[in-house]
C-alpha cells in the first residue's frame, strides 16, 4: 500500500516522474541496503523481481483488503489511482490483476553486507571536504 500512496501523492500529483518513482522504489533502496545489482535492477544475473504497474487502476484502501496482520490501516478510505497489476518474484507470478498468490516457503534470508558504498562513499567524501586542517604558525 505504501507504493500506491507514494504513486498517488508524488507521481499522480505531478511532483515526481515515473522514472523517479522506479528509482526511489527499487534501485536506490537496493543500493542503500548494499544488495544492488542482485536486487533493484533488471539485468542478466539479477533476481527476476518485476512489478508491472497500471497507472490507471483505481481503488479505495480498506483494512479488509490489506495484507498486513493488523486490524487497522492508516490509509483507510484513501482513494488512489495507480497500482500493481502483476508482480513477478523470482520468475513466478505472485500477483495477477487482483489475485495474490503467496508461496509458502519460497522466501529466503538475504544477508546484508555492512557499509554500502552508495551511502558511505558519499559520507566519506563529505567528511574529507569538511575536514578541518590545522593552521601552521610560525613562532
Amino acid at each position: 500500500e505504501r507504493l500506491v500512496v507514494l504513486w498517488q501523492r508524488a507521481v499522480y500529483s505531478g511532483k515526481m516522474t515515473r522514472s523517479q518513482f522506479v528509482k526511489v522504489t527499487s534501485a536506490t533502496p537496493a543500493k542503500l541496503l548494499n544488495i544492488y545489482p542482485q536486487k533493484g535492477r533488471i539485468a542478466v544475473g539479477s533476481d527476476a523481481d518485476i512489478v508491472i504497474w497500471d497507472p490507471t487502476a483505481t481503488k479505495t484502501i480498506t483494512r479488509e483488503e490489506h495484507l498486513s496482520k493488523c486490524d487497522f490501516n492508516i490509509f483507510e478510505g484513501l482513494e488512489v489511482t495507480g497500482g500493481p497489476e502483476y508482480v513477478v518474484f523470482k520468475g513466478k507470478v505472485v500477483k495477477d490483476q487482483d489475485i495474490f498468490r503467496p508461496m509458502t516457503g519460497y522466501g529466503q534470508y538475504q544477508p546484508l553486507p555492512p557499509f554500502a558504498p552508495f551511502m558511505y562513499d558519499k559520507i566519506r567524501e563529505n567528511n574529507e571536504k569538511t575536514r578541518i586542517e590545522p593552521v601552521a604558525r610560525s613562532e
